[in-house]
């Protein structure tokens, strides 16, 4: 089945010179790119293209079935099938998406943060760490006031680690939002089963140097890059 062009959401991606970040928080690449790491000879219906798009656009404004719906002209019913399925996909193809890097990729990504801060110190910088609070509604039973964070909204917690050019190379999600980001840190598997950085290596972090002192025989986190960093992709 083709696009429904009618649609001005779908016109908008059927448009090759329109940015698509506003609308789906990411790039016209990244669209093209899960449009076809997730195809399959199997698919069938609506097409890769439009699960894709209906999936991003749910997800970049946490909007109901029913707006999704007629924002791209299809039942509600479908927008559910469609959000699970391609959430199935991502999830099936997850390690491929993130994964920790290799010794032989490590002096890249070392010379990459030390573009980015200009300085020689940043040569040995496996990747910068910080964490982010996940809005979610209520859950409707005492649990939920875990999940209050310091701003006082519900949300669940998630630590990651980037290269300096943004890519995810590893992530821990789930502990509500009450939880000290230091405490996340100690619980995740990053730090219990010291998978990385090697030794010789350190993760940055712009808030504290929380390897630092909780494993100083070990991997390191060390401040200050990270403000900048983020100012520099944002930008």
């Amino acid at each position: 089945m083709q696009l429904n062009a009618t649609a001005p959401i779908l016109a908008l991606y059927a448009n090759p010179e329109a940015c698509l970040k506003k609308d789906f928080r990411v790039k016209r690449s990244s669209v093209a790119y899960l449009v076809q790491m997730l195809s399959s000879p199997k698919d069938h219906g609506w097409g890769q293209d439009i699960e894709v798009l209906v999936l991003l656009y749910s997800l970049a404004h946490g909007l109901s079935l029913s707006v999704v719906s007629s924002a791209f002209g299809i039942p509600k019913s479908t927008v559910h099938r469609i959000t699970r399925h391609v959430i199935g996909k991502i999830k099936a193809n997850l390690k491929t998406l993130i994964s920790l890097p290799t010794a032989y990729e490590l002096p890249e990504i070392g010379d990459g943060f030390y573009q980015l801060a200009k300085s020689p110190a940043f040569h040995r910088a496996a990747g910068a760490i910080h964490g982010c609070h996940i809005r979610i509604k209520p859950s409707g039973n005492e649990y939920h006031k875990d999940c209050i964070n310091y701003k006082l909204f519900l949300s669940i917690q998630m630590q990651a680690i980037c290269d300096s050019t943004g890519r995810f190379l590893d992530v821990f999600i789930g502990y509500p939002g009450s939880v000290h980001d230091a405490r996340v840190l100690r619980n995740s598997p990053i730090f219990c089963q010291a998978l990385f950085p090697p030794a010789g290596w350190f993760l940055e972090d712009y808030s504290m140097s929380l390897m630092a002192r909780c494993r100083p025989d070990s991997t390191r986190i060390m401040p200050g890059l990270g403000v900048w960093w983020k100012e520099h992709l944002e930008g």
